[in-house]
């Protein structure tokens, strides 16, 4: 009868994971049209001055805020799979109260230490982008601990918890304060867009507080924490510095708009990014859906298995993203003009950028495919190389072609990135990127080691 009830088992767990998997591409379609219609909104509403100010100071408080769980938000993904797959509650507790811990000190640290910058640089608040920074760098350590427990919802494949606070519910929120703001209270500044937006972080972070508490109570009478914080932190560092390579991969190049060029680039070019990587929403959504699954299968030596489900990803992925990516193509200057008269002028940067966008898509899940098999040390470097040459590339290229160079800056980039995880993932796993055939006399590690290591 056992025998019997172990298939029908397994079906049903496979049929909740699809569901799950169908919510959240549900929510991040949901939160990506929302995010996207918010931001026509607000550029209608405010004007593009003001826009630039609340993007400026809004990339600010997510570069930091992804920062500061130190890697946290990443490596949970694998340790709490791993120790939820060998039953080991012990472990997962301490885990999980250590990521806790740090991203708050981490975090509060970085509120301090922004605050003074700010402060000692503009003393007298004069400068337009001041009290907006200002207000959104307390938001550090609320958003750090947003992102830790959406980690926390990987690891433990609670798929709801994943997409639908962040991707959903946060978007919906801030796009209701924006109104109010605007059309109750006549706010129509960049300022009081930051103000609407702590306010929806805020409330978005004590429902996934409430819902994370819940989740875990069935498992507070497991055994006491045995920390191992030397491993997790040695793990969890180089995952961090991934994770800044990757941030500075993403912002850079409106960071740089803002203090090279003005509000004004920085809210058109805002909107040719904003445009453009609609396209990754599916392999986002892929990502997530994958991560636990992939440190699941590499904790029990399944190598050859995490790499098929990698390409099968990267096939469900690539064909929609060049779908639209056509779509783009054809009627994105008819789009963009519904922003408002002076955003026709985003169509060429997001042509530029559409380029980069899709040659990532058709590389499949790298990024999660190493760090999720330890090779985060080796991801990291590759990241830094690339990373260097964005920065070099916008600073050389925004003083000359403004929002043009930014975005060839940041396409070559992204390029560059791909092309050295191509090289990793096709040496080290026999993963190929661009529905390629995998490299001839390439072999899977199992054991976790690379060289770096």
């Amino acid at each position: 009868m056992l025998v019997r009830l172990r298939p029908l088992a397994s079906r049903l767990r496979a049929s909740i994971l699809m569901k799950g998997a169908v919510v959240a591409l549900s929510a991040r379609i949901y939160g990506a049209a929302v995010q996207y219609l918010t931001q026509m909104y607000l550029a209608r509403e405010i004007g593009t001055e003001q826009l630039g100010i609340y993007v400026f100071a809004w990339t600010w408080m997510v570069v930091l805020s992804f920062l500061t769980p130190l890697g946290f938000d990443t490596s949970l993904v694998r340790f709490v799979a791993s120790y939820q797959n060998a039953g080991d509650w012990a472990r997962v507790r301490g885990v999980l109260r250590t990521g806790h811990r740090v991203a708050i000190v981490a975090s509060l640290a970085a509120l301090g230490l922004g605050v003074l910058v700010v402060s000692v640089r503009d003393p007298a608040f004069e400068h337009p982008y001041t009290t907006p920074v200002l207000t959104t760098l307390t938001l550090v350590p609320v958003v750090a601990l947003s992102n830790l427990y959406e980690g926390i919802a990987r690891g433990f494949r609670w798929l709801h918890q994943v997409a639908v606070p962040s991707f959903a519910l946060r978007p919906s929120l801030f796009l209701l304060f924006a109104a109010v703001a605007i059309l109750l209270l006549n706010a129509r500044t960049g300022q009081a867009m930051t103000i609407a937006g702590a306010a929806a972080v805020g409330l978005t972070l004590l429902l996934q507080a409430i819902a994370y508490r819940r989740s875990l109570a069935p498992h507070r009478t497991v055994l006491p924490d045995r920390a191992e914080r030397s491993l997790w932190l040695r793990t969890s560092i180089p995952l961090m510095l991934v994770t800044s390579f990757e941030l500075l991969l993403s912002y850079t190049d409106i960071v740089m708009l803002g203090v090279l060029r003005g509000p004004e680039d920085v809210a058109v070019y805002n909107i040719a990014v904003r445009t453009g990587t609609t396209l990754l929403f599916i392999m986002y959504a892929a990502e997530g859906f994958c991560a636990s699954k992939i440190a699941e299968l590499h904790s029990s030596g399944r190598d050859g298995e995490v790499v098929d489900l990698a390409r099968r990803m990267r096939t469900w992925v690539v064909l929609p993203t060049l779908l639209g990516a056509v779509v783009l193509v054809l009627f994105g200057r008819w789009l963009l003009a519904w922003f408002g008269p002076e955003f026709p002028a985003a169509y060429p940067p997001m042509l530029v950028l559409i380029v980069g966008i899709v040659f990532r898509a058709a590389a499949g899940p790298m990024a999660v495919l190493l760090t999720m098999t330890g090779r985060e040390r080796v991801l990291a470097v590759a990241l830094a190389g690339s990373t260097v040459l964005n920065l070099v590339g916008n600073a050389l290229l925004i003083p000359r072609l403004g929002t043009h160079g930014a975005a060839i800056a940041t396409t070559v980039s992204v390029i560059v990135d791909v092309s050295m995880m191509a090289v990793i993932a096709g040496r080290q796993l026999g993963f190929l990127p661009l529905l390629l055939l995998p490299l001839r006399g390439s072999h899977s590690v199992s054991d976790g080691s690379s060289p770096a290591d």
